[in-house]
């Protein structure tokens, strides 16, 4: 309702004889200060958790602080990025208003969803079972494009079921604002989509790592720290440099080279 009232807004500034440049200034200083304000909170708390994220066992083993820390370079440019797609996307947005702000403001036209959009959800999850169920290992690069097709298929199915529910929820509306909210939803569901498409990616990288570290299983791995090599010959070096590390170091620790049939791992697990 909140993205809803925001385009109501600024359709009627529009009839009150704003130009479209304005209405589209006004939008990207809104959403670049919102989305640079979440954006940078996002990175401290993201560096501030680095120490705590780095005890969380995941995969083989537990983690190194500078495992997990990209770097100010790296972490300035994602902070730039999600401020550039926040603000993207409400410009984006104002298509509608700009081209025919009565229309938005009488919610004469609604922007409804075609069945188009789970017939190709479904075919994209179809080729990932497939592809991952094909046999043979699958490269990196495979991976992350299975991935980001698969987060795709989401984010295209996402307005029609904002658009379903919608309908739902307005047939079965009991209040005024119960009611009115759905009318909203399926009003403009691509709209309302946007406003929680993160949370959607939130819960999807939450989810795909959870499964992860079941699939995984990390109870059996305390207090070890892996490494992956390319191969057996590099897991070997790696092993002998480490061991000659921890002894100058003065740290008591068991090093070991673990081959299995996707890679080569050095596992080292401190002692004591």
């Amino acid at each position: 309702m909140g993205a809803a009232q925001r385009e109501q807004r600024l359709a009627a500034l529009r009839l009150a004889g704003a130009t479209p440049s304005q209405i589209i200034a006004m939008t990207a200083v809104e959403a670049t200060a919102v989305g640079a304000a979440g954006a940078l909170t996002g990175a401290l708390a993201y560096g501030a958790l680095v120490p705590a994220l780095a005890q969380v066992l995941y995969g083989i083993g537990g983690w190194y602080a500078d495992d997990l820390w990209v770097g100010p370079p790296w972490l300035l440019a994602v902070v730039a990025a999600v401020t550039a797609l926040i603000t993207a996307s409400a410009i984006s947005m104002l298509r509608q208003v700009a081209s025919s702000p009565l229309g938005v403001a009488q919610q004469a036209a609604p922007r409804r969803t075609r069945m188009a959009r789970l017939v190709l959800f479904a075919a994209a999850l179809v080729y990932i079972l497939v592809s991952t169920q094909a046999g043979g290992s699958l490269s990196m690069r495979q991976l992350v494009s299975l991935l980001l097709l698969f987060y795709g298929a989401y984010w295209m199915v996402g307005p029609w079921v904002v658009d379903r529910l919608g309908r739902i929820a307005g047939r079965f509306a009991r209040r005024p604002a119960t009611l009115l909210a759905a009318r909203h939803l399926s009003d403009d569901p691509r709209g309302a989509w946007r406003t929680v498409s993160g949370l959607v990616l939130a819960g999807f990288v939450a989810g795909f790592f959870s499964v992860g570290a079941l699939a995984f299983g990390t109870s059996g791995h305390q207090d070890e720290v892996a490494i992956a090599t390319a191969d057996a010959t590099s897991a070997r070096h790696t092993a002998e440099t480490a061991r000659a590390l921890l002894r100058q170091a003065g740290v008591t620790a068991r090093v070991t080279a673990v081959s299995d049939e996707a890679s080569d791992n050095l596992r080292s697990a401190p002692r004591g």
